[in-house]
């Protein structure tokens, strides 16, 4: 008979070849290794699937599942119903994790039965991986839980996630249906049967890159629909504010080059000298006549 593993990696992925070596390599290198990885190729058109293909060749707790895009919420949710562990820990396919973070997580909900959900701070790295700074996402779950009812989901950040399963399907897992705040709903979901709790340790690191600043930048497009947080404060027994005001309406869009910018400049800061020069090569693809991108490079050159 089979063993079950403590803890089941749920990895979507989408165009990922860049990134999902490391973000797997980052699984499989940790500390607990009674895990298994099921990730989930969300119709990728890119090198991702071979990529997968040669890692699960190489490694039994890889488990990789195709289907054309569907989306990373219907893709999340297959991975969970196959999982095979008590505790699922959620990953994307660019970010990192720090070689302990399941196994300090796993030993957290196993002494903490009351807490449904564990999240914990992270580093902030760029593309290139360079640290930018650190979280400090509130940590106590009524300070989680309201911070979710203004939909402020990076005071509970995502990919950090390890939650139980069974609490997670008794919910209802991730809700097909929001294009947006759908970590915001599970989790405010899972806040009614059990305590949200975030370990002030950074265990995971997020990467920031022009996909999904791109993506943040396009957030104030969308009209967005609030539905689920109205349902979430009602189900508390408390009245949506007639004045609420989303925090989209203070966002001031970015562009790929101001990212290069403050990329560059941090590595050239911390001494990533051939990582600042990378940067520096990227803003004069975008703009060779800038003042700014050609003082970068100069500086770059010189090391300072």
């Amino acid at each position: 008979m089979d063993i079950k593993p403590l803890v089941s990696v749920v990895m979507p992925v989408f165009n990922g070849e860049k990134y999902i070596r490391d973000a797997v390599k980052s699984i499989l290198s940790q500390t607990l290794s009674d895990i298994e990885l099921i990730v989930v190729n969300d119709g990728s058109t890119d090198n991702t699937g071979n990529i997968l293909d040669e890692i699960s060749l190489t490694d039994s707790r890889v488990r990789v599942i195709f289907h054309q895009n569907k989306g990373v919420s219907l893709s999340r949710n297959i991975a969970i119903s196959r999982a095979n562990a008590e505790f699922i820990a959620l990953m994307d396919a660019d970010d990192v994790s720090e070689p302990a973070r399941l196994k300090k997580q796993c030993d957290f909900l196993l002494s903490n039965p009351e807490v449904v959900a564990l999240a914990s701070q992270v580093n902030f790295i760029c593309p290139r991986g360079v640290r930018l700074s650190s979280s400090h996402f509130n940590t106590k779950h009524d300070e989680i839980e309201l911070a979710l009812l203004e939909d402020d989901g990076q005071h509970f950040c995502q990919p950090s996630v390890m939650f139980r399963k069974d609490k997670g399907q008794e919910v209802g897992l991730y809700d097909v249906n929001l294009k947006m705040g759908e970590d915001v709903d599970f989790f405010l979901r899972l806040a009614l049967i059990g305590k949200l709790h975030t370990l002030d340790e950074c265990l995971l690191n997020y990467r920031r890159h022009t996909s999904n600043a791109t993506a943040s930048d396009n957030i104030s497009k969308h009209d967005f629909n609030l539905d689920y947080l109205k349902k979430a404060w009602a189900m508390r027994q408390r009245t949506f504010p007639e004045d609420f005001i989303h925090w989209s309406a203070y966002h001031t869009p970015r562009t790929r080059e101001s990212c290069f910018h403050q990329w560059g400049w941090n590595a050239l800061k911390k001494g990533e000298l051939s990582i600042a020069r990378k940067y520096a090569i990227d803003l004069l693809k975008i703009n060779p006549l800038s003042v700014a991108n050609l003082k970068f490079l100069m500086c770059s050159i010189r090391g300072y």
